[in-house]
């Protein structure tokens, strides 16, 4: 009996507390460990404004393009948990908050779901593609870099399309994650 083909999977990495470039080579290495889970690629590291909340500091940002054989509810268990790891406290209940890691399922094959939270699990409502990510040249840029062609399941367009009008608005970091997972 043959597995269950692999679901392509892209997850937002960002960091805006410490050692900023740590935490996310930490959470990285948190999903490479992930039993079901490949790292494919990642993109470069961008450093950018926070968006809302109280004034904080700059946040590096990132995507990184797994191959999960996961349901979506059980990949953002494993997100939340890897969070919780590192010390982010989801319960707190503030979204624009300064945080040492933030993981955001973005996109898994071409989904379009929408899942109520389940608080039995200890899980957030569920929504793919992520409602904000074409708003987002947090997310659009860096998401361009490693998947251009990539169709947005919503709005029928490419990635690519959707970032151009925003690459002049955040900067590439002066340290990048390596492109291809090893």
């Amino acid at each position: 009996m043959s597995a269950a083909p692999a679901s392509r999977a892209y997850i937002a990495m960002g960091s805006n507390l410490g050692d900023r470039q740590h935490h996310i080579a930490l959470a990285l290495s948190h999903l490479t460990a992930l039993p079901g889970v490949s790292v494919n690629r990642c993109s470069s590291l961008y450093e950018t404004d926070a968006e809302g909340g109280p004034p904080q500091g700059k946040y590096l940002n990132g995507v990184v393009e797994l191959d999960v054989r996961h349901s979506p509810a059980e990949l953002l268990r494993s997100l939340l948990s890897i969070e919780l790891a590192m010390g982010r406290d989801r319960a707190a209940g503030e979204t624009c908050a300064p945080r040492c890691i933030d993981l955001d399922l973005l996109l898994m094959d071409q989904l379009i779901l929408d899942l109520p939270e389940d608080r039995a699990h200890g899980l957030p409502r569920l929504r793919l593609p992520h409602p904000r990510m074409h708003l987002r040249s947090f997310v659009l840029v860096p998401l361009t870099e490693i998947a251009p062609d990539l169709i947005h399941p919503v709005l029928r367009k490419r990635i690519s399309s959707l970032s151009q009008p925003m690459t002049q608005e955040i900067k590439l970091a002066d340290w990048i994650v390596p492109s291809q997972a090893t």
